[in-house]
């Protein structure tokens, strides 16, 4: 069985609990006996709820961020580093630490505005953590895969630049990823942003896991603002018998074209 629970979303349902725009998750995978921590908020709130819930995260061995934007890398970066009992592995895509900004376009000139990375250390944090960046899939323990990068994007939206010594390029977020795992009943689906597309990931899910029964989808779906046209697609791609779980950045209007629930700080799910 998977129990899913929040430790960080943009709501609550228990007023002691800190929330903002942000995700962090615990999946914990009780027939393997493995705890998974999916994103880490902005800062250290998702410590904070997890010890208000009475949940330990100190024995934490596997972390996996879904991309580099500071409301889901950036709580990474403020954690101490005698926090965990023993060093982490921290499995994310190469492009985790690029640095970001948002910008708006005039012809080829940005026009950069607010960073979109967090502040960080790069050789601070690979003292601290164990690194494992891949672009491909990786399966971790018995039931989870990471997805590695999204191959097929049906979303292909420009979201700002990334600087490099030498200049700067376009940010796809190519490095938007998420985590599967493989139950009974079909795959289950964690997401932090689906920058490229829920459609997308779904497809991808299918395709690393040889699996096309999918039981349930839990994440950020990015349809706060969306089109009719990526409203419509979205809906298309989930089966009517997939139970959708909108937080973060799925909105209002995500969640009600969707029929998703909502799924806030202090709440946990369970998959067979």
């Amino acid at each position: 069985m998977l129990t899913i629970t929040a430790l960080l979303e943009n709501k609550s349902i228990n007023p002691e609990l800190n929330h903002y725009p942000g995700l962090s998750l615990l999946l914990e995978d009780d027939e393997c006996h493995t705890k998974i921590l999916f994103d880490t908020g902005k800062d250290l709130a998702f410590i904070s709820n997890a010890k208000k819930m009475g949940i330990d995260l100190t024995t934490l061995k596997t972390i996996v961020v879904s991309h580099g934007h500071y409301d889901h890398f950036g709580g990474l970066t403020h954690l101490p580093t005698d926090f965990f009992i023993d060093k982490p592995r921290i499995i994310a895509h190469p492009h985790l630490f690029s640095v970001r900004y948002s910008a708006l376009f005039l012809g080829n000139k940005s026009i950069k505005f607010k960073r979109l990375a967090p502040l960080f250390d790069r050789e601070k944090l690979e003292a601290q953590f164990s690194f494992e960046l891949t672009e491909v899939p990786l399966a971790i323990e018995e039931n989870f895969i990471y997805s590695g990068q999204v191959t097929q994007r049906q979303v292909n939206k420009r979201y700002g630049v990334i600087i490099h010594g030498s200049g700067e390029e376009d940010d796809y977020v190519l490095d938007d990823s998420f985590l599967v795992w493989q139950g009974k009943k079909g795959l289950v689906i964690i997401t932090g942003c689906s920058h490229s597309g829920i459609e997308s990931i779904i497809g991808h899910a299918k395709k690393i896991t040889g699996n096309n029964q999918i039981q349930a989808i839990v994440g950020g779906l990015h349809l706060r603002c969306a089109t009719p046209s990526a409203l419509q697609r979205a809906k298309k791609a989930i089966d009517e018998n997939i139970d959708v779980y909108g937080c973060h950045c799925t909105g209002v209007l995500g969640r009600k074209y969707l029929n998703a629930k909502d799924f806030n700080a202090g709440q946990s799910l369970s998959f067979e």
